[in-house]
């Protein structure tokens, strides 16, 4: 029986497989993207440090390393006592979420941030709603099939506040790929959708945000070759 590219089994699997490289290609990536810095850089001043942050499809951690490098630590008396989940990477004002237990580990042993790092699927966060002044989605999006993306900007409206920030990162264009090498390993076949500007800012705005800002830029000689999209967005 075939295996759907998109069953977040499959994703979790190839993830799992190629933590440790995806760590060492990846981890200290934007050091060199400074689009990708400029967008978080942003979404870091309109999010102001009011309050609690997911980054989804955190990975190895590298988004939620350098926007907690970016701000002042919380006081704890500005966050809810046991509203967040644990981790034996501490707690704080940042949740990294992945389906990937490896690549979680990965996070773990990067260090460098007071990031808790927590295993579940976009689909269905483990968090209160309302709860999240700000989420960061960079590349993982393109995990799901076209018909699944409202129903995951819906959970980000969610768990976000009346004024939260969203910013997502995302590859454009119109086709949806399946992929069985991934950094050097064999893996199922894994689906990847690519989207269109006004795919997404459609799907925001149904999904209850405001668009505020864009950015693109083209991809670099070691990634995927398509071009980028970086949406900062607010609660509507």
């Amino acid at each position: 029986m075939d295996v759907d590219p998109f069953d977040p089994a499959v994703v979790r699997s190839a993830y799992d497989r190629v933590a440790d490289e995806y760590l060492a290609e990846f981890g200290g990536d934007l050091a060199k993207l400074p689009v990708d810095r400029a967008a978080l850089d942003e979404f870091g001043r309109r999010l102001g440090g009011r309050g609690p942050t997911l980054d989804v499809g955190c990975g190895p951690g590298q988004v939620s390393r350098y926007l907690a490098s970016q701000s002042e630590p919380e006081p704890e008396s500005e966050l809810e006592s046991g509203s967040w989940p644990q981790s034996g990477s501490g707690s704080g004002s940042f949740v990294g979420i992945d389906l990937a237990p490896r690549m979680l580990a990965a996070a773990q042993r990067a260090g460098g941030t007071r990031a808790a790092f927590v295993a579940a699927d976009m689909r269905s966060l483990p968090i209160a709603d309302g709860h999240c002044a700000g989420l960061v989605a960079h590349y993982c999006v393109q995990h799901l099939p076209r018909s699944e993306l409202g129903i995951v900007l819906g959970e980000f409206r969610r768990v976000l506040t009346g004024h939260g920030i969203l910013a997502l990162a995302a590859h454009l264009g119109t086709a949806a790929i399946s992929i069985e090498q991934f950094l050097g390993h064999a893996i199922e076949p894994m689906g990847g959708t690519f989207y269109t500007e006004a795919e997404l800012t459609d799907a925001l705005s149904t999904a209850g945000f405001a668009v505020a800002s864009t950015l693109r830029r083209d991809a670099l000689p070691h990634e995927y070759p398509s071009e980028r999209i970086y949406l900062l967005a607010r609660a509507a």
